[in-house]
């Protein structure tokens, strides 16, 4: 069988035990990768859903269900809310919106440099490579003898699916990188924050894409652009 066929056995329940799916995963590292999403979709939703149903009633009352207090109602449309949010982050992890136009991709993508300010710090210190391991995840690798400098990772949800956040230094500062798996373009695409003097692109690269954005030259945004590129090698 292969890996579509396996998949789609693995989404009926991710948790149970498959020797078929285990002994391909010994050599698939990209549906190790959507087996442990899978899980962790599943353990998100669940304690999502854990809140205290005694917490609507009154129980100082007596026996019986009476008004609900406001308090109350606050604590049940919040189980009710983290339970929606729940779904929507599974649905995020199995792939997101793939009818996004060029421009609310980039849109989505430069608006996500505003989430994380403490990663944007001109660093010497690079990241572990354990730390980097687990955020790639098995969607990607990163020949470290080419990209040298990469001083934060994180997993963050961007135009709804959890990818690979990075950033690396350059000369002329720090640029952020998004490593989109299975997010493939026909052409690059320009990226824009002129009020922060930031500029960029999201690449085309194989079966993916790869968004950099920075505040560099346009000398050195080119040779940031194709070290990325060159350096990443997806194993989707």
């Amino acid at each position: 069988m292969n890996c579509e066929n396996l998949r789609e056995i693995l989404a009926e329940d991710p948790a149970r035990h498959n020797e078929e799916f285990d002994r391909h995963a010994v050599s698939c590292a990209a549906c190790r990768a959507y087996r442990n999403r899978l899980l962790r979709a599943e353990e998100l939703i669940q304690r999502a859903l854990r809140f205290d149903v005694n917490a609507t009633r009154d129980t100082s009352a007596g026996a019986g269900y009476v008004p609900l207090k406001r308090t109350n109602w606050v604590t049940l449309t919040s189980g009710i809310a983290a339970g929606l949010l729940a779904a929507v982050t599974f649905w995020a992890l199995l792939g997101g919106d793939p009818e996004l136009t060029y421009e609310e991709l980039a849109a989505e993508v430069a608006g996500h440099w505003y989430n994380e300010p403490e990663s944007w710090v001109e660093s010497d210190l690079p990241v572990s490579r354990a730390v980097l391991t687990n955020v790639l995840d098995g969607t990607a690798e990163i020949n470290l003898a080419e990209l040298t400098n990469v001083s934060y990772a994180e997993t963050c949800l961007v135009a709804g699916e959890l990818i690979p956040h990075l950033v690396i230094q350059g000369e002329q500062g720090p640029y952020m990188v998004l490593l989109m798996p299975g997010r493939m373009l026909e052409s690059p695409v320009p990226l824009r924050l002129p009020d922060e003097g930031l500029s960029g692109h999201i690449l085309p690269a194989g079966p993916g894409s790869i968004a950099v954005l920075g505040s560099g030259q346009v000398t050195e945004l080119e040779q940031v652009e194709a070290s990325v590129v060159s350096a990443v090698n997806w194993t989707i």
